[in-house]
């Protein structure tokens, strides 16, 4: 009986293995072409913001961008990328908390209902709408800012453009998506407002295998990935660890020819783009490298990666 345990556990293992190392994959010629498109589309609005008119080929570009230091030296190409448009922005001080909002298309109600229960001296509410969803005047008083942003990155985008663009960060910081109930109950913020460090409703230990991850394998356990138009990652990057290593740089070893990934790292993962932290400082040159990772479409394989490593990079790196 444990020698068929055992073997099965290989198989398993080896399986794993294959699925995890499998070249990636380009989908059809129709995906195929949306992506370069996505590419081609990025590089354009980034020569344009930086006015460089090299006319090189495209996917040498895509990938030249992301270590360009005119390019990723300051914040000012990320935030043209971005495009952002406030509609209403009060000078309130940092406080308690703040409730940060990645919003596309979901009913936020639950969102206004939970501010309703709190002092209003306590919290700041800040809305990133993405989906093109107006202004919503009816809760204005529940509001502190309200900012269109161009439909890139997703949740992952949002957040980065937040807590770059806003040094002075209350006690707590709680980055939550429009669609969050998915993932937790309306009382999760009341239950976990005193824990400390980094919480999320899906806090998980990284698998064996994590610094491998890309989206080959991810399409393969998850059906309802299978033919999703997401934008593959720069090619420098094909994998959780390569894209850890360019955003946060890595740590020399004991043994002088090597390095450490940093997805070595990671501890804990919050899947569903939802978490609680405390204030920490968190280096601007590592959220810019970041957020240019996800700035080039809308879904976009990077941001898989900037899931698996919200928790690390929120617990002061």
């Amino acid at each position: 009986m444990l020698g068929a345990l055992v073997i099965a556990a290989i198989i398993i293992i080896i399986v794993i293995v294959i699925l995890l190392l499998k070249p990636r994959g380009q989908g059809n010629d129709a995906m195929l072409k949306s992506r370069m498109n996505a590419q081609e589309t990025f590089v354009c609005k980034v020569h344009e913001i930086v006015g460089m008119n090299e006319a090189l080929r495209v996917e040498e570009n895509f990938d030249d961008i992301f270590y360009n230091p005119d390019i990723i030296g300051d914040k000012s190409v990320f935030n043209k990328l971005a495009n952002p448009r406030t509609v209403i922005e009060n000078k309130a001080k940092p406080t308690k908390l703040d409730i940060v909002v990645a919003y596309y298309k979901c009913d936020i109600s639950w969102i206004y209902d939970l501010v309703k229960g709190m002092n209003p001296d306590d919290y700041r509410l800040f809305i990133y709408s993405k989906g093109g969803m107006e202004f919503d005047k009816e809760h204005e008083d529940l509001i502190d800012q309200w900012t269109t942003l161009n439909n890139i990155g997703r949740c992952d985008h949002s957040y980065i453009y937040h807590l770059l663009n806003t040094p002075d960060r209350s006690n707590k910081t709680f980055l939550v998506k429009d669609s969050s109930l998915r993932h937790m109950s309306k009382d999760w913020l009341k239950e976990h407002l005193q824990d400390g460090g980094v919480v999320g409703p899906i806090m998980k230990r990284p698998h064996l295998f994590m610094c491998n991850f890309n989206m080959n394998a991810y399409e393969m356990n998850h059906d309802q990935n299978k033919g999703d138009s997401y934008v593959r990652s720069p090619k420098s990057m094909p994998t959780l660890h390569e894209w850890c290593d360019y955003v946060f740089g890595t740590q020399p070893s004991t043994n002088k020819t090597r390095s450490i990934p940093k997805c070595k790292e990671i501890k804990f993962v919050s899947y569903g783009g939802t978490i609680l932290f405390d204030d920490v400082f968190i280096p601007s040159d590592v959220l810019i490298r970041a957020g240019m990772t996800v700035s080039y479409a809308s879904n976009v394989e990077t941001g898989h990666f900037m899931e698996r490593a919200w928790a690390y990079l929120l617990s002061g790196v």
